[in-house]
């Protein structure tokens, strides 16, 4: 997927959170992660107008945060490969790297934002 980049942070104090990119259209979407090469620590897949996530054929397991409108309404950590999550209400959904929803503290009820990225801006640690 060649995709611009942009920094997720979180609204109430803009801590980045990750270098995300958006899966526009319904083949990126339903691609998503599926054979590509696993999530590092930092970057993340958003993926606008979805409520429902799949993991088949991922190569290990997946944080994920459904959000309604900006707020975090779901998490769930360390989605293994061949599961579905479902989340009714949400409006789109995040994915990251196993262990970053624990490591970054994310929880429901928080804010996120999506800023663009300045041209070569380095991935969130």
């Amino acid at each position: 997927m060649t995709h611009a980049w942009a920094c997720l942070q979180l609204s109430e104090t803009g801590r980045p959170v990750a270098r995300t990119r958006r899966a526009r259209t319904l083949w990126h979407r339903f691609r998503g992660l599926m054979l590509a090469p696993p999530l590092v620590p930092g970057e993340a897949l958003w993926l606008p107008a979805c409520h429902a996530v799949h993991t088949a054929l991922l190569r290990g397991a997946i944080d994920l945060l459904f959000l309604r409108g900006q707020r975090i309404i779901r998490v769930a950590s360390e989605v293994a490969p061949w599961r579905v999550v479902i989340c009714p209400g949400a409006d789109s959904v995040v994915e990251l790297a196993a262990g970053e929803v624990a490591r970054l503290g994310l929880t429901p009820g928080q804010s996120l934002e999506v800023r663009p990225e300045a041209a070569g801006a380095e991935r969130v640690a």
